[in-house]
């Protein structure tokens, strides 16, 4: 009888612990739901999507560069969060709560944070948020979830 595969992410957390992976899944999950969003977001429906790549290069790339720095930071501040606070909360369904909780408030947070430091105005950085909160929260709400559905580390007894 053959034995069933260990699933990936498992073997992951086994091989470099669940913190490192938490971290980084959390940074390329906020880059690749703000890429998505960005798509979503500024595409025309009535023209194919490849066609609207090919016409919205340089206007994504260029858009990315700009976020790419605090998307990235704010991953990994929600991956590192979410891997320190909720693993021994037992109800899978309160955990997932959180985790979407800990997503929505810290990339809210440390996107305020960074656009603060990065301006020197702490009024633009709340005219920032006001402007993209909606994206924001969306992509912490994202990252929280998919880190939530990671094996938890096996625990020792």
């Amino acid at each position: 009888m053959k034995q069933p595969k260990e699933p990936l992410d498992k073997k992951l957390v086994k091989w470099f612990g669940y913190v490192p992976i938490c971290i980084i899944s959390g940074a390329i999950l906020a880059l690749l739901i703000k890429l998505i969003i960005y798509i979503v977001s500024y595409t025309d429906t009535s023209v194919d999507i490849i066609t609207q790549l090919d016409l919205n290069y340089e206007f994504f790339k260029a858009h990315i560069k700009l976020a790419a720095n605090s998307t990235i930071l704010s991953g990994v501040i929600v991956g590192l969060a979410i891997s320190l606070i909720t693993p021994k909360i037992k109800p899978a369904f309160l955990r997932v709560l959180i985790n979407i909780a800990i997503g929505a408030i810290l990339a809210l947070v440390s996107e305020l944070v960074y656009k603060a430091i990065m301006q020197a105005s702490f009024s633009n950085a709340l005219d920032y948020l006001k402007f993209f909160y909606q994206q924001i929260v969306i992509t912490g709400i994202l990252v929280g979830l998919l880190i939530s559905s990671l094996s938890l580390p096996e625990t020792k007894n």
